[in-house]
């Protein structure tokens, strides 16, 4: 069961997932393109709040389990609705995605840990 101001995410086909922050009203905001997650132009990403079944897209919903402040999250995370820029930039699948977006606005912390897992997989094949 998922509450107010959870980091929620859902799985896109076994690739990675996508994260938002559940807003209230089966509602989530998320750093995402309008008509996908990842669209040709970067630029074209915004920080937008959507329906619930908009941003499962037909898959299962699941939430990360942390420990803070839920009111301050969804606080931070409405502050930046309609931007097309977070944390200085345009959105990066490597240095500034949706998970870095979700993950700042509970813990004020910019970090994927999809991205360290690949980095580490990387790095560990050209030891």
């Amino acid at each position: 069961m998922a509450n107010i101001g959870d980091i929620v995410k859902v799985n896109r086909k076994g690739l990675y997932y996508h994260y938002g922050i559940l807003s209230g009203n089966d509602r989530v905001i998320h750093y995402t393109g309008i008509n996908e997650d990842i669209p040709e132009s970067l630029e074209q990403v915004y920080i937008i709040e959507t329906s619930l079944s908009v941003f499962l897209k037909g898959g299962v919903l699941e939430v990360d389990d942390l420990d803070y402040d839920r009111e301050e999250c969804i606080k931070t995370a409405r502050s930046f609705l309609g931007q097309n820029k977070f944390y200085g930039s345009y959105y990066n699948v490597i240095s500034n995605n949706c998970e870095h977006f979700a993950y700042y606005c509970a813990t004020k912390e910019h970090k994927s840990s999809q991205v360290n897992n690949v980095l580490n997989i990387i790095k560990s094949i050209f030891k």
